[in-house]
């Protein structure tokens, strides 16, 4: 996984001001902490992003996970475990 390029990171998420989220924003929150953590791996598992991100968009956070796999930003690796695959940033 490559890190974040603030030069292509929209402004509402560089200054975490989001009102209408959208799966790309549960993404660059999921990026940013591999980022900040230097994880070039990119694998977490759903407690992370439990833990360390705000976006939420549906009531089951498995839905999210979902959508994210439909759009080929991230692959299931062991039962809990993802891994970013890309991302536009």
């Amino acid at each position: 996984m490559e890190y974040l390029n603030i030069n292509k990171v929209k402004l509402k998420n560089a200054l975490s001001i989001i009102e209408n989220p959208i799966i790309e924003d549960l993404l660059y929150e999921i990026v940013l902490f591999l980022s900040v953590e230097q994880r070039s791996d990119g694998i977490f598992t759903i407690r992370e992003v439990t833990l360390k991100t705000r976006v939420r968009i549906y009531d089951e956070f498995q839905d999210h996970i979902k959508e994210l796999i439909d759009k080929g930003y991230i692959e299931k690796v062991k039962s809990t475990m993802y891994k970013v695959l890309n991302h536009p940033w």
